[in-house]
Formats: structure tokens, sequence, C-alpha cells
């Protein structure tokens, strides 16, 4: 048995955010995204998808609370960029709930995630 502690990365979000979207709006519940959250926009995502709040463990283990500044500038940058007046304006817009076709979100970063995906060194593309 190994006692060391696995941190998460940002490429451990993709379920959460998937199930954030499907329960907004669904559950009279408070729903957390716990793993994955290192930068704003991890942060803007999960606010997206419907999270209420975000914990960043790794985060702050890997980089220290001075990263708390850096997220929330980022954060507030975005939301000024896109002329969100509050957390909570955005907070669920882009669940399946707000959606009027959820599919076409769901396909489209199917597509991207084609898209952006490179081959390992020798695998023909």
């Amino acid at each position: 048995m190994s006692d060391r502690i696995h941190l998460s990365t940002s490429d451990e979000s993709l379920l959460r955010l998937r199930w954030l979207a499907i329960l907004h709006g669904r559950v009279n519940l408070t729903l957390a995204a716990t793993g994955g959250v290192h930068g704003y926009e991890d942060t803007v995502k999960m606010l997206l998808a419907g999270a209420d709040v975000v914990h960043m463990a790794s985060c702050l283990l890997r980089h220290g609370p001075a990263r708390l500044s850096e997220i929330l500038a980022g954060l507030r940058r975005w939301m000024e960029e896109r002329e969100y007046q509050s957390v909570a304006q955005l907070k669920g817009s882009m669940s399946q709930r707000s959606l009027a076709r959820p599919d076409a979100v769901c396909r489209a970063n199917y597509v991207g995630m084609i898209d952006r995906y490179e081959a390992p060194a020798g695998v023909w593309r």
C-alpha cells in the first residue's frame, strides 16, 4: 500500500462537469465541484455547469494559497468581458435545463475534443 497522496489535475473535471450540468435545477441540493479545479477557467466551467461551490484542495497544495487571488482575478476579468453582473447570474447557465438543445452542446464538445486530440508519437493520424 502506498501512503502517497494523489493530487487531481484539470483533466479530471470532465465527468464532474457533466454531472453538474445534468443535476443543476433538477435536485434540491447544493452542488459542489470537487477535484480538477486548478484555475479560473476550471472555476468558470464548474459554475456555468451549475456548481454552487468549488473545492480546490489539490490546487492549493500544489501552488499555495496565493493562487486564490489569481483565480479570483481571472474569474472577475472573465465575467466583466462577458458582462456578467454576478456569479449567481452565470451559475447554471450552461446546465442541461438552461439550454434549448443540450444535445447540440454535447456534440459540439465531442467534436472539439476529437479535433484537439494529439496522437502519441509514432501513431498515424
